[in-house]
Order: C-alpha cells, then structure tokens, then sequence
C-alpha cells in the first residue's frame, strides 16, 4: 500500500498508477515531466511538459526553446509567458482555441509522437493498462489548466488501446 500525495489515503500499487514525476517507475515515465526527447513537428520536446508550456506563446522560438526544456524548468518557463489569458494558445504561427477540437486533435498528436518514439513510455503505458490510472495533483478546470486531468488521462488511455 502506498499514500496518495496530499489525501491521507492509500492505494494498491498493483492496482492503481498516481502519475507524477517523482512516484514509481510508471508513475514517473507516464508524467509529462518525465525527460523524453521525442521529435514533433520537426521539433525537438525533451518533455511532454515542454510542448504543453511551449502552447502559451506565441513566439515561435520560444516554444522551440520551452519545448528543449524538461518538466519542471518547462512548467516555470510557461508560467512566465508574458499576457497567456489561459484560451489562445500557438503553435507554429497558428493560433488554437484551447476549447477547440483543433486543440484536442494537436496535443493527441504530440502524445502519439511521444508514443512512437519513445520505449520506455510505451512500456509504462503496457504494464499499467489493467490499472486504475489517476492523476491527484492534476486540475479538471480547462479554465485554470492548459491540460485537464481528464484529458491527460484520456490521451494515456487512447493510447494503451492502441498496444
């Protein structure tokens, strides 16, 4: 059994995955602050949290910059970005509703990019698809983060159904 971050309850490991950077192995290679170094749209994101950030700025050598970070410099790197209003997000001079499905369909792309080029990833993906995968440090307010817990955890669960 292990506690669950912030809640004072426990869990079964062999049955439940809390994503986050510093948990288990598969808890950890399922964060999007995990180092990964995957290749999307000719750019290099060395985090899944350097692409997610990289969204908040419009200044396309920015986001090649933020997405060259790992997690956690990625995550102050976009919390940084100067007039972000949490709706208009970017990539590659085009501008992204962030309650788009346009939104949806780009950052589904990013994750199978990950998937695609990164072993380990699909490795944790593999061992934990008969677990209950959650996220207890994640938001569910689209208006509060630029990546719901739902979301995140939907895009990780698209993607067991594809191993």
């Amino acid at each position: 059994m292990k506690e669950l971050r912030n809640n004072h309850k426990t869990y079964d490991v062999d049955k439940v995955v809390d994503i986050y950077s510093n948990g288990t192995w598969e808890e950890s290679e399922l964060s999007n602050f995990c180092t990964s170094n995957f290749y999307f749209d000719g750019v290099l994101c060395v985090s899944m949290e350097g692409f997610i950030q990289a969204l908040k700025t419009p200044d396309q050598n920015e986001q090649i910059r933020i997405c060259g970070l790992k997690g956690n410099q990625a995550k102050r790197a976009g919390q940084t970005v100067p007039n972000f209003d949490g709706e208009h997000l970017f990539w590659k001079g085009e501008t992204i509703n962030r309650f788009s499905e346009e939104y949806h369909t780009l950052v589904r792309r990013a994750y199978h990019a990950r998937f695609e080029q990164d072993e380990d990833f699909r490795n944790a993906l593999k061992t934990s698809m008969h677990k209950n995968l959650i996220h207890t440090i994640g938001n569910n307010d689209p208006k509060i983060t630029i990546l719901t817990t739902d979301e995140f955890i939907g895009f990780l669960r698209e993607l067991q159904n594809e191993l």
